[in-house]
């Protein structure tokens, strides 16, 4: 994905990744290049999930 990446321009853009592509690496490449992403988790990565969760918390409107 990453040299996918290297040979569009994603300045301006907004990508979206589905899990097989959610690598920090991908995620630097792209806002290294001016553009922004929308990347998927799943459950199996507990603490991917905690950290998203933790990132949310602040913004999570009161039960």
């Amino acid at each position: 994905m990453q040299a996918r990446v290297a040979q569009v321009v994603v300045e301006g853009k907004v990508a979206t990744l589905d899990v097989l592509h959610t690598h920090r690496r991908t995620a630097q490449q792209s806002g290294d290049a001016g553009g922004d992403y929308l990347m998927t988790g799943k459950g199996n990565q507990p603490e991917l999930r905690a950290a998203v969760e933790d990132c949310f918390a602040p913004h999570r409107a009161p039960d």
